[in-house]
């Protein structure tokens, strides 16, 4: 599997197969417009010419080919680290992600009214990946986002279909229950003048609302739109969005300060 430099290695099979003649060239020029079959002595030195590439092998470790791909991601359009990771790590949980990246309340994520933001780097994928990556308890989590999710996409590298469908079940249903809850202003702030969705709100409510019945939620409806708003407006939480957002210790005092609101909510 080439990782990085298939569109060049293609393009030189291609004038290779005579697919194609030069075009715009800087130097050379004698050979504009020129098919690979018509550049007379250069032909050979081309064939002879040594191509360098690094052979990662199957038994290397993955996060030594992560770091080797980064490292060689310098171009003038990088890669995500969802992109590298879609590139790295291929299979069934890799399939998950993409297939439940479509979803409209998630494919449509932090595009706002209009919709013009352009999403291209695989955004959507990774909002599901936090979801799954971030439900635990953080114990091995060390304030590196992207390591950590790193870490978790390999572990889910061998996952059976019967996990699969789980993952998918759950995913589904927790999304469902926030948008059921909050409608149109679902991962809003909605104490702001200018509303707009955020992943801190994302991650902090498809958390909680994983292992709550949906009922339970709806019956309660109210009195927790309430709470978040009570939430949002706490000085304790928003000192956790101003400084280390995604620092371990600020993600569970956020979950403290809403665990204890959402838990008033539904036994009041």
């Amino acid at each position: 599997m080439v990782i990085d430099g298939v569109q060049r290695l293609t393009t030189i099979v291609r004038f290779f197969n005579d697919e194609f003649a030069l075009e715009g060239l800087s130097s050379f020029k004698e050979l504009e417009g020129k098919k690979f079959s018509e550049i007379g002595q250069y032909k050979s030195e081309l064939e002879s010419t040594t191509i360098r590439c690094i052979i990662l092998r199957k038994e290397n470790p993955k996060y030594l080919i992560r770091e080797i791909f980064s490292r060689l991601n310098q171009g003038a359009v990088k890669l995500s680290d969802q992109e590298i990771r879609h590139a790295i790590y291929p299979g069934e949980f890799d399939n998950l992600l993409s297939e439940l990246a479509k979803l409209k309340t998630v494919k449509t994520f932090g595009l706002g009214k209009d919709g013009k933001k352009i999403k291209d780097s695989l955004e959507a994928e990774e909002l599901v990946l936090r979801y799954f990556a971030l439900k635990g308890t953080l114990d091995n989590y060390q304030d590196r986002l992207s390591k950590y999710l790193d870490e978790y996409t390999v572990l889910k590298k061998s996952i059976t279909l019967e996990e699969i469908e789980v993952l998918r079940n759950e995913f589904n249903s927790t999304i469902d229950k926030c948008v059921a809850i909050f409608e149109r202003d679902v991962f809003i702030d909605t104490t702001k003048q200018k509303r707009r969705q955020a992943i801190v709100y994302y991650d902090l409510l498809m958390y909680s609302f994983s292992d709550i019945d949906k009922e339970i939620l709806i019956k309660n409806k109210d009195k927790i739109q309430n709470k978040f708003q009570e939430l949002c407006k706490l000085d304790d939480f928003q000192r956790t969005l101003s400084s280390g957002l995604q620092n371990k210790s600020s993600i569970l005092r956020r979950r403290k300060l809403w665990g204890d609101l959402l838990e008033a909510a539904i036994n009041e």
